[in-house]
């Protein structure tokens, strides 16, 4: 986990050495109920997190590589 201070905004990512999703899954991955086939959970999350986000006037991104993980990206303004 990572914290930056970009000015304007606060930054903080997330990462994981995982098997990740294909980079297609990547504009679905915050729908509720989504989730990877054989995965655990209920595929709610990532979803709660983006309203959260959003609720804070942020917003959350995702990037995907498969076989070498994923980063999530969460941009919260400082106001």
């Amino acid at each position: 986990m990572r914290l930056i201070d970009t000015g304007p905004e606060l930054e903080l990512q997330v990462e994981d050495t995982g098997v990740a999703s294909p980079p297609t899954r990547c504009p679905h991955i915050f729908d509720p109920y989504r989730r990877p086939p054989r995965a655990g959970g209920t595929g709610l999350g990532l979803a709660i997190v983006r309203g959260i986000v959003d609720a804070h006037g942020g917003r959350v991104t995702a990037e995907s590589r498969e076989g070498k993980g994923s980063r999530f990206t969460v941009l919260l303004p400082r106001a």
